[in-house]
């Protein structure tokens, strides 16, 4: 029976509907299936007037309503004109009908969410909106306006809410906006005509939508404030939308003086009925953060801290005194928003309070006195987490690792630790008895949670105490703290007191180093927690010595101890490492004790200490020079990241030991190559591949941090970088050029990617490494005079080798890692060396196709350099008639990836590139804007604008090619005229940014190896 609903040539019977409702609605499943096949029929809204005036079960009607709503959003431009009419008719026909009839919540909620939806179709026509503010109507009426008024601006304003396009709503918005005084009149009558509390309620929360669109003078002369806040403030159930609302306005960067006037009057009022309703003194440990205390802090917040100089007043002594209480009590509630709302409070009170170029006044200063005691040990006690404790208590009282980076937690803890420290500067001595309070109470019952608290907070108010001060305060915290780690038996209570002594140590560096006893105490302590086996000890307790180190270098170093106490460190080395069994700890120490070298006064020290660091790695590099397998690939892989820390903290030291071993590191460069090959010929498996690359790659890593320091080396320096920089080009430019005729080879002949995949010239070209071009990068800028020609050729060789991995146009999927730093390098030669010498090397036309096809790359990293480069070429170029024809390719390439949106995130280098090129193309014999407009129109350039036009944009911009400003204007312009780009404001980056940043994302998302240098080029466009 219910199956003739299904056929879309028979009329929809409603009688039959209805009862396939009720059995739907009564659990009938097949009656529930037919039901969803019915709701797909196109014709369902074709009875919406007999279901509506029918007797119908609710359930049918709430189907007819949503299938209404549905049209209007999404297919309302599918109806003839004679169906919108209609559709348009009875839905005002019901919202009238409904509006003061008994029928359920659910129903005239559906109706009134289909009319909302028809006001938003019909924007910018108020035809079906002005009906909504009349006044003179039933209660009923009024209220239902109301409900339908406020589903308006949700649907406009919360981003929710889907179906709405951009276009849509930022119609309503805008509608809402030249409404807003209409709107807001309205309100006011309705208020002043109501006694109704739902009314009433529904018109002060919808104020937080449009209130911002009024005129603040307005606002002030209409008399607004005092009637919400002398009529309706007190009422707990309007206060925080009235509250809401005095934010929202009064938190506006520059308010009117006519509402400059009140502040003092509002702010008044606000305070004292807010104290009526939660008065300080109450229990706020218990209040339920539902009940709009969240809006209240921030509206207590607003006027202290936004115009202290109009409420810190005399006459309003009492109000700012009550605040300052409520704030003080406020930091019990357990609702984080609440408790960073009452620390934002209490920063800006300390800050005006610490403030010695406008000292606050003394009558105000003793009522923040009189509260401040009592706000530090609140907030010692719910001190959060600092970023550097790396362990937390799980739910079941565990000991973990914290994985997740708390950047809420974090930024609440600076807020807190400043907070700390002002009040600590105020008055040390009342936070040193605070803090010793809470040490008491601990010693005599430890609980976890308040160790935590106390210590979080000791540290946090590092550098409050004077030397003496914190020299004794500390010793009486710290040494009966190591006592007790050691004395503990419990390995979660254990852990925890270890990661306070760790914090404690790492932020009183000054105290641990008065007494080198202590100092070498607390460090050996640290390597002792490296061995426990609590999760996020040992990462703690490396991180601790790394910090440190850092701040206490010297003192590892010190030359006037017999043996300075680094070297007995190196020299237990060894058994510091054995319980890290994670290896990028193991290089983490080694990249401490380096650092440390690089504080050495004496440079004999540092000098020691990396040679004794190096040679305890050097057994398996040793061994790796000739022989690599799975079992020491590895620990090859350790030592070379601790060799490239070392080099990174101290260049200059390291390039002595850097001299000796570069045979070892060349040797193992050169056996990871090979071995790779042979793995591949033997088994035909690139497991190892990624760990050989890798090794290549730390190899050459470790030569990038010396280079840069060559230009301000001295002589014996430079010249130790020189010799054994040749014998390192020699070696990696031959690995990496060594199968490039054999690709060449594969190139041409038919073989399929399977077979071509084995020859040892694709595995090899798989192995090539970008940091061989960022080698050749940094010899071009700082050392190519002293290595002469050879460098040039090298150069050329290693352009053309990499030529064949670029792959097809258009195709960026191929060595993605690669492309940067090649057409980065090939910048900076451009740049350096002119033409006619690298035409001896390579073919500049090739050279010219490479740097363009770096111009057609989506990333900002490898399009910007090409641009660079080929300015540099065009301006080097021979001008004749014999290269007119190259100059026309360029030409027209750079006009190609100009008008490309892909390339507005590199839209400077682009038009300058543009520029060079068109000086350049003046200077050749008979170049005219004529012949420019015909190479444009012949490559269909600009399809939107005519041969006329076209030849007029070209004379404008010879004209203005001298001025960078004026043809930076120009051309874009012409852009907009012809129609590549929308904005019409010359500055492409203000205002289209989001459309860049979205476009690179897209052009580069798909591209594997690319892990966001577009996206990100694209955010600082944005930017």
């Amino acid at each position: 029976m219910f199956d003739d609903l299904l056929n879309q040539e028979i009329e929809i019977d409603v009688e039959l509907l209805n009862n396939l409702c009720i059995q739907a609605r009564s659990g009938n499943q097949k009656a529930n299936d037919i039901l969803l096949q019915v709701k797909e029929r196109p014709d369902l809204y074709s009875i919406f007037d007999d279901v509506m005036s029918a007797d119908a079960d609710e359930y049918t009607k709430m189907l007819l309503l949503q299938t209404i709503n549905n049209i209007i959003k999404y297919k309302w431009n599918l109806l003839q004109d004679q169906e919108k009419e209609s559709l348009t008719n009875s839905i005002i026909q019901y919202i009238d009908a409904y509006a003061a009839a008994e029928v359920s919540p659910g129903i005239k909620s559906a109706m009134n969410l289909a009319f909302a939806s028809l006001i938003i179709i019909h924007l910018p026509d108020e035809t079906y909106f002005t009906p909504l503010l009349n006044l003179t109507t039933t209660e009923f009426h009024l209220y239902n306006n109301l409900q339908i008024l406020i589903i308006f601006f949700e649907e406009v304003f919360e981003d929710e809410k889907v179906w709405l396009t951009s276009v849509q709503r930022n119609t309503g918005k805008l509608f809402i906006q030249s409404h807003a005084q209409q709107i807001f009149s309205y309100t006011l009558q309705l208020i002043q005509s109501t006694g109704e509390e739902l009314i009433l309620s529904r018109v002060f929360s919808s104020y937080k939508y449009f209130i911002n669109f009024i005129s603040l003078e307005t606002l002030g002369e209409a008399d607004f404030f005092n009637m919400i806040c002398q009529g309706y403030l007190q009422s707990p159930n309007f206060m925080p939308f009235i509250l809401d609302t005095i934010d929202s306005i009064f938190g506006v960067d520059e308010l009117p003086e006519i509402l400059l006037q009140l502040v003092p009057q509002v702010f008044s009022t606000v305070t004292e009925t807010v104290m009526q309703v939660l008065p300080p003194n109450d229990d706020f440990e218990v209040i339920d953060p539902d009940s709009g205390i969240k809006i209240i802090a921030e509206a207590l917040k607003l006027f202290p801290s936004k115009y202290p100089s109009i409420v810190e007043v005399e006459e309003l002594a009492q109000p700012i005194s009550l605040i300052a209480q409520w704030f003080c009590s406020a930091l019990n509630v357990d609702d984080i928003e609440v408790f960073r709302t009452s620390n934002d409070y209490w920063n800006s009170v300390l800050h005006r309070y610490s403030d010695k170029k406008n000292p606050m006044v003394e009558g105000f200063k003793q009522i923040y006195n009189e509260v401040l005691p009592h706000v530090s040990r609140l907030l010692m006690q719910k001190m959060p987490r600092p970023p550097e404790v790396l362990i937390v208590v799980d739910s079941m009282g565990g000991i973990t690792r914290d994985t997740q980076k708390e950047t809420l937690e974090a930024s609440l803890f600076q807020v807190v630790r400043q907070n700390l420290v002002i009040i600590s500067h105020i008055d040390i001595e009342d936070t040193i008895l605070a803090l010793t309070e809470m040490n008491n109470q601990i010693s005599s019952n430890f609980d976890s949670t308040k160790f935590n608290s106390l210590y979080w907070s000791i540290g946090a108010i590092s550098g409050t105490m004077k030397k003496e001060k914190e020299r004794d305060f500390i010793s009486t915290i710290l040494l009966p703290l190591i006592s007790l780690c050691d004395s503990t038996r419990d390995e979660n209570t254990r852990a925890i007191i270890a990661a306070g002594i760790m914090y404690i140590c790492s932020q009183y560096p000054r105290f641990i180093t008065l007494n080198m006893e202590l100092f070498h105490k607390i460090i050996f302590k640290l390597f002792d927690f490296m061995g426990q086996d609590v999760p996020g000890i040992k990462e703690m307790a490396v991180q601790t010595f790394n910090t440190i180190g850092k701040k206490a270098k010297i003192y590892f170093c010190n030359d006037k101890e017999q043996t300075p106490f680094i070297f007995e460190i190196i020299d237990h080395i060894h058994d510091i490492m054995n319980p890290l069994e994670n290896l990028s700890l193991r290089a983490s120490i080694y990249d401490t004790i380096s650092n440390i070298a690089n504080g050495a006064k004496n440079q004999n020290i540092g000098i020691n200490v990396i040679k004794r660091l190096t040679d305890s790695l050097n057994v398996n590099l040793s061994v790796g020079s000739s022989y690599l397998d799975g079992d020491n690939v590895e620990n090859v892989q350790f030592s070379l990241d601790c060799h490239r820390f070392i080099a990174m903290n101290n260049p200059l030291l390291y390039v002595p030991t850097l001299n000796n071993m570069s045979g070892i590191l060349n040797g193992i460069y050169s056996t990871a190559t090979q071995t790779a090959l042979n793995c591949m010929k033997e088994t035909g498996n690139r497991m190892w591949m990624t760990s050989f690359i890798r090794l290549k790659s730390c190899v050459l890593q470790i030569y990038l941090q010396i280079l840069p320091i060559y230009s301000k080396s001295p002589v014996d320096v430079k010249d130790m970088i020189s010799s054994m920089l040749m014998n390192l080009l020699e070696n990696i430019v031959t690995d990496y050029i060594m199968t490039h005729d054999e690709i060449e080879y594969l190139m041409e002949n038919d073989q399929t990617q399977e077979e071509k995949q084995m020859r040892p010239g694709f595995i090899l070209m798989d192995l090539r490494v970008p940091e061989v071009l960022d080698i050749m990068s940094l010899v071009c800028t700082d050392i190519q005079d002293a290595l002469g020609n050879q460098v040039i050729d090298m150069f050329c060789k290693l352009v053309e080798a990499t030529y064949p991995m670029l792959g097809q146009r258009n195709n960026y999927n191929s060595y993605p890692q690669i492309r940067p730093a090649l057409f980065k390098m090939i910048s900076l030669f451009v740049s350096t060396v002119d033409l006619e010498t690298l035409s001896n090397f390579i073919d500049i036309l090739t050279l010219i196709d490479i740097v363009q096809r770096g111009e057609d790359h989506p990333g900002y990293d490898s399009s910007a350099p090409s641009f660079k480069a080929m300015s540099e070429i065009v301006t080097k170029y021979p001008k004749s008639h014999d290269t007119v024809e190259v100059f026309q390719s360029i030409f027209l390439h750079a006009f190609s990836t100009l008008t490309d949106a892909t390339h507005k995130v590199v839209f400077e280098e682009q038009v300058s590139t543009l520029r060079s090129i068109i000086i350049n193309i003046c200077q050749i014999p008979d170049i005219s804007a004529e012949i420019l407009t015909a190479w444009l129109v012949d490559g269909n350039v600009f399809p939107n604008i005519d041969v006329s036009m076209t030849l007029e944009a070209v004379q404008q911009l010879m004209r203005v090619v001298e001025d960078p400003a004026v043809f930076r204007t120009t051309i874009r312009d012409i852009l907009v005229e012809s129609k590549v780009f929308t904005a019409t404001d010359p500055e492409l980056r203000l205002l289209e940014a989001e459309q860049l940043k979205e476009i690179a994302e897209q052009q580069v998302s798909h591209i594997p190896g690319i892990e966001g240098p577009a996206a990100v080029d694209a955010n600082q466009v944005a930017e």
